[in-house]
């Protein structure tokens, strides 16, 4: 358990909110989104849990270019090589842990139920996160009924999601859910069109990053299906 809220939550959310203040938002999309790769070459590679195999890999490469496409349009952010450790470096190290907790609820979920391990991880994850920003001289500031209610919103949505996320681990590889990550950033288009009326988000490239995204899903779920 400790191990699963230290990855999950407590390292994960610190890397990621203190890197995605200091990159752009190109590039912490584009590093966000290797996450799922990440994935499969841990419980590939590391931990022993699947083979990795060429429709992965294949999967996965997919999946990455697709992100990097939707990421691209109208900008030229991602073609810098800038980086800055308290930046994308942070963003990465956040990818990273996030790919761990992936593999630890594959493992973990097997003797106990997904929904009580993250339950107990969001619960002792999220106290730690809130001792470190007490101790680093932290305050909620001025709060709002407004700002309350997004704040149960948005806990509430990452509650949900990796909720589910936990459940369908138990029953499938690491790499079978992971690939489906790379749906975030096409999802965040459409909503983006739907209900911010940026229907100028629908371009070539974007429609290029879903072929190859879902590609990249049905490759790794044809290759599990053998």
């Amino acid at each position: 358990m400790f191990y699963l809220s230290l990855a999950q939550t407590t390292v994960q959310y610190f890397f990621y909110y203190i890197g995605v203040a200091n990159s752009s938002g190109t590039k912490a999309s584009i590093l966000s989104g290797s996450s799922s790769m990440i994935s499969v070459l841990f419980a590939c590679l590391v931990f022993h849990q699947e083979k990795m195999t060429m429709g992965k890999a294949l999967g996965c490469l997919a999946g990455i270019a697709g992100t990097v496409l939707v990421n691209l349009q109208g900008s030229t952010e991602a073609m810098s090589f800038d980086m800055s450790l308290m930046g994308e470096g942070f963003v990465l190290l956040s990818s990273i842990s996030g790919a761990v907790s992936a593999v630890f609820i594959r493992k973990f979920s097997q003797a106990e139920s997904p929904v009580t391990l993250c339950g107990w991880q969001f619960f002792t994850g999220g106290l730690t996160l809130m001792a470190i920003a007490l101790v680093g001289g932290g305050s909620l500031g001025v709060v709002t009924g407004k700002a309350v209610a997004i704040l149960i919103y948005l806990g509430m949505v990452s509650a949900v999601a990796y909720t589910l996320r936990s459940i369908l681990l138990k029953y499938n590889t690491v790499s079978r859910v992971s690939v489906y990550s790379f749906l975030i950033p096409i999802v965040g288009v459409i909503l983006a069109a739907t209900l911010l009326g940026e229907h100028g988000a629908f371009t070539t490239m974007t429609f290029a990053a879903m072929v190859l995204i879902c590609g990249s899903i049905w490759i790794v779920n044809r290759e599990q299906n053998k």
